[in-house]
């Protein structure tokens, strides 16, 4: 039986093999929304900037003090909101590149057709979210730097590392339960759908003998000799 899976989401990509399935593209609300938060934190050091020190801190030891300082350029400033959107466009450019590799080898999931888009989906899920995370964390590191004293506590840091690898284990688990609930919705399709074709499908039996007349029942798929 051949499965046709159909894919809404922007960017999906179409894979032919023992059966049709659209390969999920990126998750482009979580990249959307990470792009939010780096340009909120980029205007707001926008805002800043005039009345910011001309030596800033880049730099803190484990104890949450400044240890190394730079003068005040627009890289020194504008570097946590910088690298955060250099993150985001890898993080994007491997979810948009999943896909086309997928069409390119024509490689199917162990599982079926349905269990590897549904594994890309989730993966799709994972890379997006994880994006979104990574946006606040730089966004916190850019404005602490910013607004806070140099001199501060460990905790500024420990605390937002701690929530990002907590935000991405969450991220990583409903992946997971989403990739299960749709690989158990498909089964559960493709039993009714065998289901529904019934016996009432099978072909007829072929004539008993040469020029005998037959009576052909569909449902059983015998052949019984008329009476002559």
């Amino acid at each position: 039986m051949t499965e046709t899976h159909r894919d809404t989401s922007p960017g999906g990509v179409t894979v032919s093999g023992a059966s049709a399935s659209a390969v999920p593209g990126p998750a482009y609300g979580w990249y959307v929304a990470a792009a939010v938060v780096v340009l909120a934190a980029a205007g707001a050091g926008a805002v800043f900037y005039p009345a910011l020190p001309q030596s800033l801190p880049v730099h803190w030891n484990g104890a949450g003090q400044a240890d190394s300082y730079a003068p005040k350029t627009i890289w020194s400033v504008f570097a946590a909101p910088l690298i955060a959107l250099g993150m985001l466009l890898f993080l994007l450019g491997t979810a948009a590149l999943i896909p086309r590799l997928a069409a390119l080898s024509g490689q199917l999931h162990a599982g079926g057709p349905a269990a590897h888009t549904a594994n890309i989906r989730a993966t799709q899920f994972f890379l997006g979210g994880t994006a979104f995370a990574l946006s606040m964390l730089f966004a916190w590191v850019a404005l602490r730097g910013w607004l806070l004293p140099p001199d501060g506590s460990a905790l500024e840091f420990v605390l937002p590392t701690v929530a990002l690898f907590l935000a991405m284990a969450g991220f990583g688990v409903v992946a997971l339960r989403r990739y299960r609930r749709e690989v158990a919705g498909t089964s559960d399709a493709a039993a009714e759908d065998e289901r529904a074709e019934g016996p009432g499908d099978e072909p007829d039996a072929p004539a008993a003998g040469a020029g005998d007349p037959v009576i052909r029942w569909r449902s059983a798929a015998t052949t019984v000799p008329a009476s002559t």
